[in-house]
């Protein structure tokens, strides 16, 4: 009986393995809503961020949906031609020039 390692196979494409050892169907990740601001939102929020920048305050963005109550902080993302805002359920699209 040999006691040497054991030549494991990568999964397929869409599979991934399991801490078990099984080969499992990956997990999708979950698609986000999406929300779609307008330019002047974009407008007001920027304004409402430079006042409080100029007081010495900073500005963080957090989500308030029970969803996101582990995690409720928002990132940033650039995208062409704008940006996002993203929590763990929703995209906020803010696209310039609209």
């Amino acid at each position: 009986m040999s006691s040497g390692p054991v030549n494991q196979l990568a999964p397929p494409d869409g599979f991934q393995q399991h801490a078990s050892g099984l080969i499992i169907p990956a997990a999708a990740a979950p698609a986000l809503e999406r929300e779609d601001w307008t330019e002047q939102d974009a407008k007001i929020l920027a304004r409402a961020e430079k006042v409080l920048r100029r007081r010495g305050l900073a500005v963080i963005l957090a989500c308030q949906d029970n969803r996101c109550a582990e995690t409720p902080l928002i990132s940033r993302r650039d995208i062409p031609g704008g940006y996002t805002y993203v929590c763990r359920h929703k995209e906020r699209v803010i696209l310039s020039g609209r």
